[in-house]
């Protein structure tokens, strides 16, 4: 990738005094905020002074990792980066000031190693000489070193010594350069005074988070906002150059707190005094509140700054205060051109109930823009108001000389825009020449679950933008729902764009959802011969009782056409849906600018038409015989499935972004190879084993993280690959994780690779360097994804313009048709046969190694252990097929042999070993095995003998066993290494030693390897058995037993466990929640409050989990289990989990219990 951003950096690492300087105690008045503008600069220079005292120290790899992120990760800035290293511990290093140029990481990596290397100082810092250095060195009015925008940041997480000298030579510095500013960064709430002693002002001070990326990209956008912005560091901001500011003010007028003197102070503060720093009066919005919501004035309202203050000073005072009607209020306003809006709301009063209630529309401002409070008086706190996480927040004491901080924060605090209304990039709309086009759209009109903001969202982007490019709107049919159908506007009724526009914005919420009943409607449009219908559904509630007519209606539709949904809101998951409807697409569609473009991308890419292709170009292939000429694109995607540096969220982030992203750029899934690797190369899900992008997104979601990263490995694996057609590989691979020995040891295979496959690097996170990878790809082949949302567009341009596609070959009739990327596929040349009903089938064989020349005994019960787990998750044993092998396959029992588990596990337990391993002959019984159906076949096999004639003679067997289904070979013992097999066309491959043997993960690990796939069936009495046989469904049950003791656990141990299960008892587990029942347990255990039927969904399911607090010192394990005991439990199917933290004595009562316990679960 080509770095087209830039960044001028100086870091300064400070030595350290002793002498002690007490900071006075820091109240709780203090102001953390984050700048989010949207300004540009050129060039920007930052020079870090690093804190090396003993408790600097403690955060040292955090105030490098910030250096890190800010050098590396600043893409929606341009200019030319540039970067010096200086510090001073116990002696001075200054890189003799050397200049580290754009994208040189090598000698940024080496003068941040200077650095770190000096050893900690004593308790407290001093930067005074450092800033004396700087005086004498920099000379920042030279121009040609360093830019107009230039910051001296200093991070404090220790008491300063000598702090007024300090600050006297930086602001000499400042006198003599007017273009640098000083900021701080600080850890901890008590050095917040240190800070301002440097800086002069607490708005000039953040709060330092590098915990997640969100909270590091947080930190950076707020310096680099400092640093480049001077219209909001020091003077009020113009509405020149696009740059301009949409601004909401809520005032309080409650008498309830404040004295009539305060309120007039404060009325006087908002008419006067703040129009001076307000660059565009018409982009104002005002609303005063007490206990109710008056003198409510829209952006516009506002023609001169007079009329502003004359309206404020005519507000009244009432009583009472009602926080939750003034951010109401707030998310219905519309903000000028698309622009951020900038809420500030001043209040004095603490109503605990509205402040929970107001929580809802917290998030939806703050995606507005920002969410800013101004406290009034002493009865409102900021940790109050912590619970919205507001953007910043201020304490005003109504002193004269506060007036001018209160301005500073208020400008420092605006959120700005430097454009007017986003438009999506222009969308080719689907020309298709003699095609019908049918599309029926349902909106969401629901109030139980979407917000007004999410409602008029979504009026918005079908209204405004979804309209554009429906391709004969005169073909569009549209319906609103709820609990009912509400107007139906059918194909013909709607003859402009206009109209439909018209109608959309006509509809109006109300409470219920219906999804059955919006499918049938749907499914009583008229058809016109074989013409295709393509439906999208907007949804945001599902109600799972009832699905049967749910299923039954999708598939009509599914039949028809296409069923798509988008999804609005929080309240709907994708999986969900895909358990419910299993439907041919679906978009999460979040309110914002960035997302528009995707989402019509999302309409345009699923629009099917009866005859031919809608597409933007005309690249489509027209079938012939006996082959065709067109585009073909192997690709292989490599995602990075390691815990070592990949943060929980950011892995799903990464699969989110393969999953509903990514997947938009594909168009044969056929001709896509997917795997992960960490410590191994997992999963890998081959050419073949995917024919559409619902199969492609399963995949997906199967992989979770490990510990390890074997780039390497990845490598060895990516070598075997076999290539279809000879055509050359698109290969993209995740990475977060630098190791210079795997990247050294992957050169050799890239430089084989590099003839017959194209390698990209997709960089997540900030410990790998672009130029890490260059001795493994070029740097165009390198993208730095930075996980915002407007990065998104850039990766999946990224992606498919390093598309190494081959054109110009024959393709077989046979095979999908294949169209060019960079088109929108309306519907394809050879349409999927109509069936009449499909069976969804997991064929599985297995063929097990008895040979006892490498597994000694203790490990072959292991490995009997192993098969009886495997009888467990098979999931029908007439689509399973087992052999053993040593010498000669001593066992062959084909599909439909055994059709049981009991036989399947009398078979396992009766198996013994004998000497010899021959492979190539279990791989050839295992190509000879007959399917019940035509489906995929799943292939493990077991071996544990190094034999490189047998490996060799299995070659063949490999390809044809490839190319049913996936093949997961599994290692016992250490006489094999993974790159033994490696041209066996491994789809996984695990291991198991006997030092090392983790069982319950290698049965998940195969559970998850286990492919299914959709047999297509036209027989009527085949059908009818397939949809009235109805699958037993296991409703699980669980109790989670909290251990709220406190003799050995603190607070944090305590709130991990409350994390755990918050974060993994989700309802990809859980079906409903009212089976579930949450206790906690110290002394007594106490039950009542959430038990079985007491909560309702996943959300009551946390807040529950929040309210629980510790309580006693000891522990008493049997009183819980007597109480359990003595409880109606559901049966069957019920499962306990009990943390506990302190080793128990006499447990004779709890086991007697627990073996009652025992009896109806486990």
């Amino acid at each position: 990738m080509k770095f087209n951003y830039s960044i001028i950096l100086t870091f300064a690492l400070v030595g350290i005094y002793s002498s002690l300087l007490t900071g006075k105690a820091i109240s709780d008045t203090i102001v953390q905020q984050q700048l989010s503008t949207e300004v540009k600069c050129d060039e920007y220079f930052g020079l870090f002074f690093v804190d090396k005292s003993i408790s600097g120290n403690n955060n040292i790899h955090s105030q490098i990792n910030i250096i890190n992120y800010f050098f590396n990760n600043n893409k929606k800035f341009s200019g030319n980066a540039f970067t010096s290293i200086v510090s001073q511990a116990d002696k001075i290093i200054d890189n003799n000031y050397a200049v580290v140029g754009p994208s040189d990481f090598v000698n940024l990596r080496h003068q941040i190693n200077n650095v770190v290397q000096e050893s900690a100082g004593g308790e407290n810092v001093s930067y005074y000489k450092l800033a004396s250095g700087v005086r004498v060195n920099m000379n920042f009015n030279d121009h040609s070193k360093f830019p107009n925008n230039s910051a001296i940041i200093m991070f404090v997480d220790s008491h300063i010594a000598e702090s007024s000298e300090t600050k006297a030579i930086l602001e000499e510095i400042r006198s003599s350069n007017p273009s640098v500013k000083t900021l701080a960064l600080i850890y901890d709430d008590k050095y917040m005074n240190d800070a301002i002693s440097l800086v002069g002002n607490e708005i000039l001070v953040h709060k330092a988070d590098d915990s997640s990326i969100d909270n590091l990209s947080k930190t950076i956008g707020w310096l680099i906002d400092n640093m480049c912005n001077s219209k909001l560091n020091n003077n009020a901001p113009t509405s020149n150059d696009g740059f301009f500011c949409n601004i909401a003010i809520g005032m309080e007028t409650s008498s309830d707190i404040l004295t009539s003197d305060l309120y007039i102070k404060e009325r006087d503060v908002i008419a006067n005094s703040l129009p001076t720093i307000i660059p565009d009066i018409e982009r104002v919005a005002f609303a005063a509140f007490d206990r109710e919501i008056h003198d409510i004035h829209y952006f516009g309202s506002f023609q001169s700054k007079d009329q502003f203050s004359n309206i404020v000073e005519s507000v009244s005072s009432g009583s009472g205060s009602n926080i939750e009607t003034i951010m109401e209020q707030f998310t219905y306003m519309t903000p000028p051109d698309c622009g951020k809006m900038s809420s500030f709301i001043f209040i004095s009063e603490n109503i605990t109930g509205d402040i929970v209630k107001a929580q809802q529309y917290a998030n939806i401002l703050k995606n507005m823009g920002s969410l800013n409070f101004i406290i009034l008086g002493t009865d409102l706190k900021p940790s109050d108001l912590a619970v919205f996480n507001p953007t910043s927040i201020y304490s005003f004491d109504f002193g004269n000389c506060d007036i001018d901080a209160l301005l500073n924060y208020i400008q420092s605090a605006l959120t700005c825009s430097t454009n007017g209304c986003v438009q999506p990039s222009p969308t080719p709309q689907p020309s298709c020449s003699g095609t019908t086009c049918n599309v029926a759209i349902a909106m969401d009109t629901s109030s139980d679950k979407l917000s007004p903001y999410y409602y008029q969202s979504e009026q918005s982007v079908l209204g405004e933008n979804i309209v554009n490019i429906l391709p004969d709107i005169s073909q569009v049919a549209l319906v609103g729902y709820d609990a009912n159908v509400e107007q139906f506007y059918g194909p013909g009724s709607i003859t402009s764009k206009t109209m439909f526009s018209y109608y959309v914005n006509q509809y109006q919420q109300n409470p219920g959802s219906s999804l059955s009943g919006i499918l049938k409607r749907l499914t009583q449009l008229p058809q016109n011969g074989d013409e295709k219908l393509s439906t999208f559904v907007f949804i945001s509630e599902l109600n799972t009782a009832d699905s049967q007519n749910v299923q039954y209606y999708a598939q009509i539709l599914k039949n028809r056409g296409s069923l798509n949904f988008v999804i609005i809101g929080i309240d709907v998951h994708p999986s969900d849906l895909y358990s419910f409807t299993n439907p041919q697409n679906i978009f999460k569609y979040e309110p914002g600018d960035c997302d528009i473009q995707d989402l019509l991308n999302f309409f345009t890419s699923n629009i099917i038409c009866s005859t031919g292709i809608c597409s933007s170009t005309t690249t489509t292939t027209t079938t012939q015989s006996p082959c065709t000429t067109g585009t073909e694109c192997n690709i292989v995607i490599a995602m990075d499935t390691s815990s070592d540096k990949l943060q929980q969220g950011d892995f799903q982030n990464e699969q989110n972004i393969v999953a509903n992203y990514i997947s938009g750029a594909i168009n044969d899934f056929s001709r896509v190879m997917l795997m992960g690797y960490d410590t191994n190369v997992e999963q890998i899900y081959s050419f073949g084993s995917m024919y559409n992008k619902n199969s492609f997104v399963n995949n997906v979601n199967t992989y979770t993280q490990r510990p390890g990263s074997s780039l390497s490995k990845l490598f060895a694996s990516l070598l075997s690959v076999p290539v279809p057609y000879n055509e050359k590989l698109s290969i993209y691979i995740f990475i977060s994780e630098y190791n210079a020995n795997e990247i050294q040891l992957s050169q050799y295979y890239a430089q084989q690779l590099k003839s017959r496959a194209t390698i990209n690097f997709i960089i997540i996170g900030n410990d790998v360097f672009p130029n890490y990878l260059l001795g493994l790809t070029n740097s165009e082949n390198v993208f730095v994804y930075t996980l915002e949302d407007c990065d998104i567009n850039l990766l999946v341009n990224f992606f498919t313009k390093n598309l190494d596609c081959y054109k110009e070959s024959c393709i077989s009739p046979t095979l999908p048709p294949i169209t060019i990327p960079f088109t929108i596929p309306i519907s394809t040349t050879t349409p999927k046969p109509d069936c009449l009903c499909y069976e969804t089938v997991h064929n599985v064989q297995l063929a097990i190694d008895v040979s006892y020349d490498k597994i000694p005994t203790t490990l072959f019960g292991i490995e009997k252990e192993i098969l009886n787990k495997i009888s467990n998750i098979i999931p029908d044993f007439k689509q399973f097929a087992y052999l053993s092998y040593a010498e000669n396959v001593q066992a062959f029992n084909n599909f439909n042999d055994f059709t049981t588990q009991y036989a399947y596990n009398n078979f396992v337990n009766s198996l013994t070993q004998t000497n010899g391993s021959r492979l190539s002959l279990a791989m050839k019984s295992l190509t000879q095995t007959t399917a019940p159906n035509s489906g995929v076949v799943t292939t493990y096999v077991m071996l544990s003998e190094l034999s490189i004639t047998e490996i060799e003679a299995s070659v063949e067997y490999a390809r044809i066993l490839n190319s049913r289904g996936p093949i997961n070979y599994i290692i016992f013992g250490d006489d094999i290494l993974p790159s033994d097999i490696a041209h066996l066309y491994p789809t996984n491959i695990f291991t198991v030693t006997l030092g090392e043997c983790d069982i319950d993960n290698l049965i998940i690990d195969i559970e998850k390897t286990i492919q299914s796939s959709e047999v297509c069936y036209n027989d009527p009495k085949k059908c009818q058995i397939i949809t009235t046989t109805i699958k037993p469904q296991c409703e699980k049950k669980f109790i989670f037993a909290i251990d709220s003791s406190t003799q050995f656990l603190d607070s944090d141990e305590f709130n991990y466990q409350k994390k755990i299960l918050s974060q993994n008892v989700t309802t990809q587990i859980v079906s409903d929640y009212k089976n579930v029942a949450l206790i906690n347990y110290d002394v007594n255990p106490y039950i009542d409050n959430y038990f079985f039927g007491n909560i309702n969904d996943w959300t009551s399911f946390n807040n529950d989990i929040n309210s629980i607090t510790q309580g006693g010192s000891q522990l008493n394990l049997d009183k819980l289990l007597q109480a359990l005991t003595n409880e109606q439990l559901p049966e069957p199917n019920l499962t306990i989990f009990i943390f506990i933290s302190q080793k128990l004595n006499n447990l004779q009562n709890s086991i007697v219990n627990a073996e009652k316990l025992l009896s109806i679960g486990t």
